[in-house]
């Protein structure tokens, strides 16, 4: 297996669900420069038929899309997610019966050791760093508004636990205009980051819950971690369980960063070796220049005014941004 390849890992479950709604994918790509890393999980909604075709068809558009993408990755995220949102409005014309399919979409692109998102609905994406565990996408379901009614006295905790609409979606890929998107791009990954995606069956294990279980087993593979993740749902043995996907992904660890450090570091000493080098040849030949015209003469050399010159452009990260669209 490859290092890439053991960067991160995938799985799901059932739960009391009759079938899997829910669908993910992971898209690597490396070349000679940068190693990048595509993940998307969606979760359907719609009836059983709609809500498994709905998230499906949706992850495969995003994934084909964003692959043929150009751009910064905010540019490249939002093309994606467009498309996989026409992919559905193109789905619902073709079956009519599936006028109520939609899914919510988490996708998370890690590139040149950052970490840039979208997200639509309540699926979410956390980052796990020095055992705490805080989530990055915003909650387009009810909850965050009936929270913040509790924390205005204008509601009491027991009614927003209890509400009826708490779990339901103030936005979400429908093949209609979406309502809410969140967006945010070039956030800075550290040594040993764990970024996890996953549907809201995950949400039946607590924030701690979650962030203990991903401790206890950094120095497995994740392929252990998602299944400990798993396990752990199904133990609760939640009546009404939904369906449960959960993808992560692990930054290299300092070790690992150390050594790209120590490469980048000898290529810059190379580098600036080089460079006096040419200085110094730069001097010699201008040296024999003036030489040969002081003996010549004053005699000119023929001129020829090709130098070129370079410049280095630093790109700039996007600034977060979320909200209405």
């Amino acid at each position: 297996m490859t290092e890439l390849g053991q960067s991160w890992a995938g799985g799901q479950k059932v739960g009391r669900r009759a079938r899997q709604e829910d669908a993910y994918a992971v898209l690597p790509h490396s070349d000679e420069d940068s190693v990048s890393l595509l993940l998307v999980v969606a979760d359907g909604m719609g009836g059983h038929a709609g809500g498994a075709e709905a998230a499906q068809g949706a992850v495969d558009s995003f994934i084909d899309a964003f692959g043929f993408g150009q751009g910064d990755p905010g540019r490249r995220l939002e093309h994606a997610l467009g498309r996989a949102n026409a992919a559905l409005a193109e789905l619902k014309r073709d079956k009519p019966s599936l006028h109520d399919a939609g899914c919510t979409l988490i996708a998370a692109l890690v590139q040149h050791g950052s970490l840039s998102w979208t997200s639509v609905g309540d699926s979410s994406l956390s980052l796990l760093r020095d055992g705490v565990l805080q989530r990055l996408s915003a909650d387009h379901s009810m909850k965050p508004v009936l929270e913040e009614l509790v924390e205005s006295g204008r509601m009491s905790a027991e009614g927003a636990s209890s509400h009826p609409q708490r779990n339901a979606l103030r936005s979400a890929v429908s093949g209609d205009n979406i309502e809410l998107v969140d967006l945010c791009c070039n956030l800075a990954l550290q040594p040993d980051d764990q970024v996890l995606l996953a549907s809201d069956g995950l949400d039946t294990l607590s924030s701690r819950k979650i962030a203990e279980l991903l401790d206890q087993l950094s120095g497995r593979s994740p392929d252990e971690a998602v299944a400990a993740l798993l396990d752990a749902v199904e133990k609760k043995d939640s009546p009404s369980q939904d369906n449960t996907t959960v993808v992560l992904y692990r930054a290299p660890g300092a070790a690992d960063s150390g050594g790209r450090e120590i490469v980048s570091g000898l290529r810059s000493a190379q580098q600036q070796r080089l460079g006096r080098v040419l200085l110094a040849g730069f001097f010699l030949i201008a040296a024999g220049v003036i030489g040969w015209r002081l003996t010549s003469g004053g005699r000119s050399p023929a001129r020829h005014d090709n130098a070129t010159v370079a410049s280095t452009h630093m790109a700039q990260p996007a600034r977060p941004r979320s909200g209405p669209r």
